[in-house]
């Protein structure tokens, strides 16, 4: 090649290496700063949540403007994580207005954590009585982290196995292995999953708000008149004992 032709690419490989650093730069940013910390990482997450929001490959409770600001919130949780956004994005799910982590998500963010080895799962008895618990060793201490054992008549009283089209009653081995690691999760790294749970957890959670009991004008007058009365009582009680100190202190008997 000749000098020239050397000299006519050099300002081009200065360019590309120029948009490489950007771009490393920008993934940096991304990566370590809260969009909620500033003005500036507020409005480059906004950047990035309007590109996310427009995909059609993201699941649907991150498609379009409506669901702009669940981009920014998972921009937010994955920066936290260390993990992709569209990772992120693939492990949760919004049930009853509630984001929960999918199974699979809780198990792998806690193998790729590196905080412990790869889970491991205990299991001890059969069908009714079948029981799981995982484990595994802490990276940091080498000791064994032992998770709490989840069992068949748990998942019954908690209403995981009995509601329509559980999956607990056709794959209960699976299922209870998915439990076992969200519970060693949330015990031992409860920072990983950041107070979420497993979808079917969730949607046995009490959602139905409080009884609204109507208050007719009839009882509110009721109530006012019976709080006045004890008012009027408290006071003309103050008032006896009163008259009551004056007479003793005329008397010297005080």
């Amino acid at each position: 090649m000749s000098a020239n032709n050397t000299a006519a690419l050099a300002p081009q490989q200065k360019n590309e290496s120029t948009t490489a650093k950007e771009v490393t730069e920008v993934g940096k940013s991304v990566r370590v700063t809260c969009p909620f910390d500033n003005v500036n990482a507020f409005e480059d997450a906004q950047r990035i949540a309007n590109l996310l929001c427009q995909s059609s490959i993201v699941p649907m409770n991150f498609q379009g403007r409506s669901n702009f600001g669940n981009c920014v919130i998972a921009l937010e949780m994955s920066r936290r994580l260390g993990m992709s956004v569209l990772a992120v994005m693939q492990g949760m799910y919004v049930v009853k207005g509630r984001p929960a982590w999918s199974a699979q998500f809780i198990t792998s963010a806690i193998n790729c954590s590196k905080l412990f080895t790869r889970l491991q799962f205990e299991t001890e008895g059969e069908g009714n009585s079948l029981r799981c618990r995982a484990w595994a060793f802490e990276r940091a201490t080498g000791k064994k982290l032992l998770g709490t054992w989840i069992t068949m008549e748990m998942a019954q009283k908690e209403g995981w196995s009995t509601k329509d089209g559980s999956k607990w009653r056709t794959m209960p081995d699976q299922m209870i292995r998915y439990r076992a690691a969200a519970f060693f999760g949330r015990l031992y790294c409860p920072d990983i999953l950041m107070g979420l749970y497993a979808p079917d957890e969730v949607e046995t959670f009490n959602s139905t708000p409080p009884a609204v009991v109507p208050i007719s004008p009839q009882s509110v007058t009721a109530n006012l008149s019976g709080t006045i009365g004890q008012l009027n009582a408290l006071v003309d009680d103050r008032e006896v004992e009163s008259e009551q100190a004056e007479i003793f202190e005329a008397s010297g008997q005080n």
